[in-house]
């Protein structure tokens, strides 16, 4: 008789142990929810961008990134795929972004909302919904290269040798009028 309520008890332990692992489980996973997926189709390159960096919306932690990939039928094209928790409110006006850690380089995806519309952007046909790209700061890194040189030109000629022999003579003059003045 003792050998069965020692079995019982041993028996029972086992399933209480697996019933509290697997609510600890779902615990550390927040409840089991499956994140909604969205694609996007970046026009330029994804440096830095790995599977798993974070999704952000307006620098919350929403989600991570599950696949890049070269777009199917788009020669050299990208296409990530991200996975998102349900609640964050994804509109057709969301928007997404590269963003860099620090100076290391690391990607990731910054999503914001620019509040032109309300509507709840939803899955087509069985496909993910797609989110638009817009270049990051860094993405125009040529653009705002080429203007920083030509800014560079404009301000050379503005302190060029001729320019500032034209300024001194005014210099001079309003020189002598202090000296008089005073």
């Amino acid at each position: 008789m003792e050998n069965k309520a020692h079995a019982l008890a041993a028996g029972l332990f086992t399933v209480l142990l697996a019933a509290a692992l697997v609510m600890t489980g779902m615990w550390f996973s927040k409840g089991g929810a499956q994140p909604v997926t969205y694609v996007l189709l970046p026009a330029g390159s994804v440096t830095g961008l790995k599977t798993e960096a974070p999704v952000r919306y307006r620098g919350v932690d929403v989600g991570r990134v599950t696949a890049i990939r070269l777009e199917p039928g788009n020669k050299g094209g990208v296409q990530i795929e991200i996975g998102v928790q349900a609640d964050t409110p994804v509109t057709s006006s969301t928007y997404a972004q590269l963003g860099y850690q620090g100076v290391t380089g690391i990607a990731y995806v910054q999503l914001g909302d620019d509040g032109k519309s309300q509507q709840k952007l939803a899955a087509d046909a069985g496909k993910p919904a797609q989110i638009r790209m817009k270049p990051s700061f860094l993405d125009d890194g040529e653009l705002l290269f080429t203007a920083l040189a030509e800014l560079t030109d404009k301000f050379n000629n503005l302190l060029s040798n001729a320019n500032l022999e034209k300024l001194h003579g005014p210099l001079a003059n309003f020189d002598q009028f202090t000296r008089v003045a005073g």
